[in-house]
């Protein structure tokens, strides 16, 4: 074999290796890292580019899932260029996407936001339509990290209007981006709106995340409204869906709504004991974030050495020839600097460990100045904090002249904010490095003149806290490595204070409300008291309340009984509907004594129509609007015969009635119906099919298939004039037709109190389609009152199969 032929073999096998690691990242990232290292370093061995740069793909989004933070941005950096320079777009925009990721971890979104706009530009010029759905959204979502609302809406808006009904997860997460960024703009309604219809999708896809965020987001609206009831139902829902993806900021947030509408509800004790939940998802979820801010440290530090060692590299290539021993000596110097950089890092990474031991925040400065400014090898450093009501800075902590023993401070000055180099740091929130302080005239000479200073505001979001000053006595001292160590111990200081406050806050807090539990139960002891009073003289009118309400109690089941006889007089007969189709069985299974489901059947000349209906609401309320849409099914055929005129005839009707036209959409009621119509033709044998979100399902030959209903209910806030989809088919012999509404899918239960789901509904009626229809809906019945156990039903239920 010759050598051209051993290559190209080698080759081919290097391009399936890499396909089979990129398929493998959607299950098992592990397995797609090992498959992508084996082809990178084929790759290498047969000096292959492309293979290399495929590879190096799925290594930087498998070595991000797995915590390879620096090296996923290594082979994302690498594959881009080689993408970009060979014109693969597609490839281009996927890997960028992947360093957007990288860059979201770091909490980096300027950084973010270029490589969304990028990967987007991109596959717009590709017509990569998924992939741009995808930059869409978290191009919008960086957007809103920003504070960039307005472009944020014009992203998720046009994302949304490129979905359809066959992407429901997308459309979900989508819509509920738009109602976060309403919620921050204060555009209340809208944000409910959107997160309203966010859930109800994220619901049916069991989409917990999702779910979990709406409900949060519309908990919140509801306490910020005064709804505090209405808070607690959806904060308890969303604790049903908790599971191991669920973050701990998110179940702090719960927590902290529960307490909020409590305390609003007037119960202190469950307000309290929310509280505390809170503050301990809270602390754990600050001890997360500290973890991930010391590995960005690190991720930063690392990228720096790849980006430092790169540099060299390329001028040791250039020189290498002419300059050996001065690249012998830089190599030496470098591994000084790298020891010092390692040094400082564990400086900085052992202060870090200690930070979290102090308890005020003049023992985080002392320790600061003691245990860390101290091994940086500065002269001097003077750690002020701000007094915002003189507005002025206080020198709080030191190292060097200014701390000649123990935890003194020799001659403290305070500084006015604005004044000095100091004062112009803590007033802009920008760090300054001067060079030459005999040049500049803002420099206070405090014990003695020193040529150089470093100064770094430490800041909590944009507030500046204090300042750390350190001077030296050389010109040009202090470099851009200094200025970043600062930062890093800046952040890490600013955050413990933080900390340390909001604990003080909180202990203050709790000290209040103890005391005003106390004065509670004081004033209850009292009330208690006068109440026990006047319970003798109450009791005979309570008892006559009691037969009162008792005897309001039979009438109202006196009444629903009788509106129960109404209603099975309007539903078909089973005589009735074995008439019209022999092959047939019902599953109706009414939530309450009357229901909002509904079935009805009719006969014009050679057709024979079926409907099954749920209508808005169940009991009582759905019964009414069950007999309103049934008048408007009669009426309807009179005037026309194909099951798609009849429904727009209907929804006409309906919105007419109950005066929900576009101009009064405003208090309009949203009732309304969701149904699904079919017309059979003995003469010709086909059926036809409308639907008003609801589908009809026909199984031939052991296969299911799905004919989709129209997106919008009859009635309710649908558009006037709305026309709905009609669907036409021959029938075979052996044919089963199911139409249904959503009560059996909808139902709580199983082992692990979830929903039944239209995926485990299917499977049943796949299953047992090809029994008798009698046997299938003794399955079915058994199935749902299984599945359903000691949970209530949630819901009306009504299934019905025809065989041809």
């Amino acid at each position: 074999m010759s050598e051209e032929v051993q290559k190209q073999a080698a080759i081919e096998e290097i391009d399936r290796i890499n396909a089979a690691g990129w398929e493998l990242r959607a299950t098992d990232m592990r397995k797609a890292y090992r498959r992508a290292k084996e082809a990178h370093d084929a790759s290498l061995a047969h000096h292959y580019d492309q293979g290399l740069a495929d590879s190096r793909r799925t290594l930087a989004i498998a070595g991000l899932s797995m915590g390879l933070h620096a090296e996923s941005y290594e082979h994302a950096i690498a594959a881009s260029r080689f993408y970009r320079d060979h014109g693969d777009m597609k490839n281009e925009a996927m890997v960028l996407n992947t360093l957007g990721a990288i860059y979201d971890y770091l909490n980096d979104y300027d950084n973010r936001l270029q490589a969304n706009l990028r990967s987007l530009e991109l596959r717009k010029l590709s017509g990569d339509h998924e992939g741009l759905l995808r930059s869409m959204n978290n191009t919008g979502d960086t957007y809103t990290r920003t504070g960039e609302y307005d472009k944020a809406l014009a992203l998720f808006e046009e994302c949304l209007s490129m979905l359809d009904d066959s992407r429901p997860s997308m459309q979900a997460i989508v819509l509920s981006n738009i109602g976060e960024v309403y919620l921050l703009q204060g555009r209340d309604d809208e944000a409910i709106d959107k997160l309203q219809e966010s859930l109800v999708i994220a619901r049916r896809v069991n989409y917990i995340g999702i779910i979990l965020a709406d409900l949060l987001m519309l908990s919140r609206l509801a306490n910020r409204h005064g709804r505090p009831q209405e808070a607690i139902d959806m904060l308890e829902d969303a604790l049903k869906h908790i599971d191991e993806n669920t973050g701990r900021n998110e179940l702090a947030e719960i927590h902290l709504e529960l307490s909020k509408a409590w305390a609003a509800l007037g119960d202190p004790v469950k307000a309290l004991e929310q509280h505390e939940i809170f503050y301990q998802h809270q602390e754990q979820h600050l001890n997360e974030k500290k973890i991930k801010e010391i590995r960005g440290m690190q991720f930063h530090h690392q990228i720096s050495e790849l980006q430092l060692t790169a540099s060299k590299l390329e001028q040791l290539v250039t020189e290498r020839t002419r300059e050996l021993e001065k690249t012998l000596a830089d190599l030496r110097q470098q591994e000084r600097e790298k020891q010092q950089d390692l040094e400082v890092e564990q400086t900085v990474n052992q202060f870090s460990q200690t930070l979290f031991l102090q308890s005020t925040v003049e023992d985080v400065l002392w320790d600061l100045a003691k245990n860390c400014i101290s091994r940086l090898g500065f002269e001097d450093s003077v750690i002020y904090l701000m007094d915002k009501d003189r507005q002025q800075l206080v020198q709080m902590a030191a190292y060097g002249p200014k701390n000649p023993i123990d935890l003194d401070i020799l001659n403290p000055i305070t500084i006015p904010i604005g004044k000095g180099i100091v004062g112009s740091v803590a007033q802009t929130g920008r760090p300054e490095v001067v060079a030459d302080t005999s040049l500049d005239a803002r420099y206070i000479l405090d014990d003695e003149m020193r040529l150089s200073e470093i100064a770094v505001p430490i800041m909590s979001g944009k507030t500046v806290l204090g300042v750390i000053d350190s001077e030296h006595r050389e010109k040009a001292f202090f470099s851009s490595k200094h200025l970043r160590i600062l930062q890093t111990i800046a952040s890490l200081v600013a955050n413990r204070i933080d900390r340390i406050r909001e604990q003080h806050e909180r202990e203050r807090l709790q000290g209040e409300l103890i005391e005003q539990l106390r004065e509670n139960e004081q004033l209850q002891t009292k009330v208690t008291r006068e109440l026990e009073g006047k319970v003798q003289q109450r009791t005979k009118e309570i008892e006559s309340a009691r037969q009162r309400i008792e005897q309001q109690a039979r009438d109202i089941r006196d009444s629903i009984n009788y509106a129960r006889s109404i209603q099975n007089a309007l539903l078909p007969s089973s005589n009735e509907v074995k008439h019209h189709f022999p092959h047939s069985f019902v599953l109706f299974l009414p939530r309450d004594v009357v229901s909002g489901d509904f079935y009805w059947v009719a006969e014009k000349g050679s057709k024979r129509y079926l409907a099954v209906a749920d209508c808005t609401g169940h009991g009582v309320p759905g019964a009414l609007v069950s007999v309103l849409c049934v008048e408007k099914l009669e009426q309807a055929l009179l005037l026309a015969d194909d099951p798609g005129r009849i429904l727009q005839i209907v929804s006409n009707e309906v919105k007419r009635t109950l005066r929900q036209s576009t101009e009064s959409a405003v208090n309009a009621s949203r009732d309304g119906m969701d149904v699904a119509l079919i017309a059979y033709d003995r003469d010709t044998g086909t059926v036809s099919y409308s639907g008003a979100k609801r589908p009809l399902w026909r199984i031939r030959g052991g296969a299911l298939m799905e004919l989709p209903p129209t997106r919008f209910s009859i009635g309710g806030h649908s558009p006037d004039g709305q026309t709905f989809e009609e669907h036409r088919f021959t029938v075979q012999t052996g044919d089963v037709i199911y139409l249904f509404s959503d009560g059996i899918a909808d139902q709580f239960g199983g082992p692990l109190g979830r929903k039944m789901t239209t995926g485990r509904f299917r499977e049943r009626i796949v299953s047992c389609s090809h029994l008798p229809l009698e046997r299938q809906q003794r399955s079915l019945l058994t199935m749902f009152q299984e599945w359903q156990g000691k949970e209530d039903q949630v819901d009306d239920v009504l299934v019905m199969g025809l065989r041809f």
